[in-house]
């Protein structure tokens, strides 16, 4: 399997109901980025919007090379590792691994470790992969 050169990976509880609070006790952890639907929010670029949905968000640091399996533990790992609460969170709200990979090449690909997909399936997340080709992330 080839390289990727660069992933992120960050982990996201949404939701039109979201409480920040309720996710931040059961997961035992508080968030990198949190608002709640109808706030408002600053963006990185200064302007300020009316947040769609609500949104808890934790990140992992970026990793040249790319080490989706080492980001997603990075993010689990600090967190609450009773399941039960996972489902809790799982049956009110939208949990999903955002990862976002950057190609050097054209053919560039990734596989996740069995057990990495264990322990997203174990929280009932979701993975979503951006994959950006020949782009380097600054």
């Amino acid at each position: 399997m080839a390289e990727i050169y660069q992933s992120a990976a960050s982990l996201n509880v949404s939701s039109d109901e979201l409480e920040i609070a309720h996710v931040s006790h059961l997961l035992e952890a508080e968030p990198d980025l949190a608002y709640e639907k109808g706030k408002e929010r600053v963006l990185p670029n200064g302007n300020r919007i009316i947040a769609h949905t609500g949104l808890w968000s934790r990140s992992a640091e970026y990793r040249i090379p790319g080490d989706l399996d080492g980001q997603i533990a990075e993010l689990f790992t600090p967190l609450s590792q009773d399941l039960d609460h996972w489902l809790d969170v799982s049956s009110r709200y939208r949990i999903r691994i955002f990862c976002g990979l950057w190609l050097k090449g054209k053919n560039e690909g990734i596989d996740l470790d069995p057990q990495t997909l264990i322990e997203v399936a174990l929280r009932n997340a979701s993975i979503e992969f951006d994959i950006y080709n020949g782009v380097q992330r600054k």
